[in-house]
């Protein structure tokens, strides 16, 4: 074929017959059926991916392996396009859970954008528009965009069938309205949640349910009854001998015993978590790490701040762990009279966060600078980083010029 002809065609001048579209296959080394048989849908096919999309739900571990086995049989498996877009959308949610945030990125922008665009989504058949729903929760999760999360979600749980799949995106929109600051709404969701568990006899979920009520009233300030739910959960959990549950249970324990001012009882929280955290590997070691280390500055004993600042900033951890403990610690810096590096602390802390798009600590943050100025008489600069807090919130709506 001519190079000229194959311009023709490629700007829509002009036909392929299958011979030749097999001839281009075989020359960019694809099966020959690749560019010809796009109708074509494999039972076979279509069951794993339905099976990927349950394990991109309920267990992420268990989707590596069947995104590894059609990855490594792309062009044999995915010749129907609406199939290979089932599938990528499974995999850009398989990465996204996985925190492969660029791969996840490279897949949605050069392939779903293109795939899905000009697409009636409540039109495509159910399996498809559930992996579309669930996998645009994801996205807009690890986006911080909870609002649209919530949406997502809410259409698949309108439509999936499976009680276990149901149950955990019931679960997950508790988290969402807890990340909304609608804790009532994340109870109620929670504990719905839990009628479901109850049914399917899960008590791991049960108890993990239960431990996020005990944290929604910690933060309602109703910190007996969220004593009592986290209690609920640790009986279950130490039954079961879930070690990493017991974990999340400890720390939240302490958090509850901080709120009271019983620090004594919160340290010990904090250590059993970090205790068990350690065993366990947890990636959510360093949080706990943090509130210990921001419990023993309330109480004034700098010195057990300071080892165990040093003691988790010496672990194996990623930049966002390093400035979260950066945030910890920063009081410190405060009690010692170090005002210049408290302050410095806080605006590199915001550029981080901001780059990152984490809000809920450049929110902080601001609020920590709002607060020093304030109490050092700087009024304007304080109405400022005020101000930013009330925008980042989404409450503020005055021009810069008015405040």
């Amino acid at each position: 074929m001519s190079l000229s002809k194959l311009s023709k065609i490629e700007n829509g001048h002009g036909t392929l017959t299958s011979v030749q579209l097999g001839s281009i296959a075989k020359r960019l080394e694809f099966p020959s059926t690749f560019l010809v048989n796009l109708e074509i849908e494999d039972d076979n096919l279509l069951y794993l991916l339905n099976q990927l999309f349950q394990y991109a739900v309920l267990d992420n571990d268990k989707a590596q392996s069947i995104v590894e086995l059609i990855g490594s049989n792309y062009y044999e498996y995915l010749i129907n396009p609406k199939m290979e877009c089932y599938f990528l959308i499974l995999k850009a949610t398989f990465l996204l859970k996985r925190n492969r945030l660029d791969e996840a990125e490279h897949i949605d922008k050069n392939y779903l954008q293109l795939y899905l665009s000009g697409e009636h989504i409540e039109e495509l058949p159910v399996n498809f528009q559930s992996a579309i729903y669930y996998y645009y929760g994801v996205y807009h999760y690890n986006h911080y965009n909870y609002a649209h999360c919530l949406e997502n979600f809410n259409k698949l749980i309108s439509m999936v069938e499976n009680i276990t799949i149901k149950a955990a995106i019931i679960y997950n929109t508790g988290i969402i309205f807890k990340r909304l600051n609608r804790p009532q709404e994340a109870i109620s969701k929670t504990k719905e949640s839990i009628t479901y568990y109850e049914r399917l006899n899960s008590p791991y979920d049960v108890a993990l349910s239960l431990n996020l009520i005990g944290d929604l009233y910690r933060e309602i300030n109703l910190p007996d009854e969220g004593k009592k739910e986290l209690n609920k959960a640790l009986i279950i959990a130490e039954k079961n001998e879930y070690l990493i549950l017991s974990g999340y249970i400890y720390h939240n324990l302490g958090l509850i015993a901080r709120m009271e001012a019983n620090y004594e009882e919160a340290n010990t929280y904090y250590l059993k978590a970090i205790k068990v955290k350690e065993i366990t590997n947890d990636s959510d070691l360093v949080i706990t790490y943090c509130e210990f280390i921001e419990c023993k500055l309330i109480e004034g004993n700098l010195n057990d701040a300071t080892n165990f600042f040093l003691e988790a900033n010496s672990l194996d951890i990623d930049d966002k762990d390093h400035h979260y403990l950066m945030y910890a610690y920063n009081e410190y810096n405060l009690k010692t009279n170090n005002s210049s590096t408290y302050v410095n602390n806080l605006k590199q802390l915001i550029s981080y966060f901001e780059k990152v798009n984490n809000p809920v600590y450049s929110v902080k943050c601001y609020t920590k600078l709002g607060r020093y100025y304030f109490q050092n008489r700087k009024y304007k600069k304080a109405s400022e980083y005020f101000y930013k807090t009330l925008v980042m919130e989404g409450i503020g709506d005055l021009h810069e010029e008015d405040y």
